[in-house]
């Protein structure tokens, strides 16, 4: 065998890489993980334990659609952060949500909430 090296070729400097991040590198058209992840969070939508729901039906809270979609955004912020138990408070309610299972545990009206002392949490989220 023989090991030769061609020395008729340039050689030249290597260039630096690019510090630039593709957004889309999985090929034309198609989305990156990134960009998977973030529309696979959006879709997860918070559940209501059974003891939630008997507490809004006693004390007659009712979410929007609108109000829906935020405290499913404070539950995703609140993910994020690495929370557990997290107090989300809206001007009208209260809500402790189980993060990882992302389980609303129970819900307060603001009358009931005046006086009331939270437990248990990790965090808050304020609406």
């Amino acid at each position: 065998m023989v090991n030769k090296i061609d020395l008729t070729r340039p050689i030249l400097p290597v260039s630096a890489p690019s510090t630039a991040q593709p957004k889309n590198v999985t090929g034309i058209g198609k989305p990156s993980f990134q960009e998977l992840l973030e529309s696979e969070l959006k879709k997860v939508e918070v559940q209501f334990s059974k003891h939630a729901k008997e507490r809004m039906v006693a004390r007659n809270i009712r979410l929007s659609t609108t109000e829906l979609d935020k405290l499913n955004e404070a539950v995703n912020r609140a993910s994020l952060k690495g929370a557990k138990e997290s107090l989300i408070l809206f001007p009208h309610a209260a809500f402790i949500v189980n993060i990882p299972n992302q389980t609303v545990i129970t819900a307060v009206d603001a009358e009931s909430m005046k006086e009331n002392v939270f437990t248990n949490i990790d965090s808050a989220v304020i609406i």
